[in-house]
């Protein structure tokens, strides 16, 4: 099984890939769904002060850098 998350991770990451390793999802599509939470986690490490943004703000966030399914997990 390959290595999920590591030490500096953000405290999130552990269970999210926990959740995408448990939905059946390729490899690939495993690499790319944790590449994407680290990215939108490393530019927004507090969720409380990224939520008070206002949700246009929020949603350009999530487009930017495709983070759905972290949210969704979330």
């Amino acid at each position: 099984m390959p290595r999920l998350a590591i030490k500096s991770d953000h405290g999130l990451l552990s269970g999210y890939a926990r959740f995408c390793a448990a939905l059946g999802v390729t490899d690939r599509a495993l690499r790319d769904r944790l590449r994407t939470a680290r990215a939108f986690l490393g530019a927004h490490p507090d969720l409380d002060a990224w939520l008070a943004r206002p949700l246009p703000t929020r949603l350009a966030d999530l487009r930017r850098i495709r983070a759905w399914s972290l949210l969704s997990y979330l």
